[in-house]
């Protein structure tokens, strides 16, 4: 683009809009994307790791441990990694303090 069309578009003469890209700035756009998809992978490993080594706190109340895991759920779905009801589940029975151990017979004993 010259001299004289930046004057233009700038003064308003010119209402062409400015679409082109110079190579660095494809270069730059690539380089984005890479970061993008490597702090995707990234972000799904962290999630997955919280996700299965979460431990109930033991002060926390039964609905706040059930909410945190729920919540891990939702965001590894978001991010593309699907978490299935019955994992869940499975997590939350697993996680349980052994004054709530019956629900894990109760759940077994349930017809799916």
């Amino acid at each position: 683009m010259t001299a004289a069309e930046i004057f233009d578009v700038v003064t308003g003469k010119s209402k062409k809009p400015v679409l082109t890209k110079s190579s660095s700035e494809t270069e730059d756009d690539a380089r984005k994307s890479i970061l993008y998809e490597q702090k995707s992978a990234t972000s799904i490993s962290l999630l997955q790791e919280k996700f299965y080594g979460y431990v109930m706190d033991p002060v926390e109340s039964m609905a706040c441990h059930t909410s945190k895991l729920e919540n891990l759920s939702k965001q590894l779905v978001q991010s593309g990694e699907p978490i299935s009801d019955s994992m869940l589940m499975t997590k939350i029975l697993m996680t349980l303090p052994d004054t709530y151990k019956h629900f894990y017979s109760a759940w077994d004993s349930m017809s799916s």
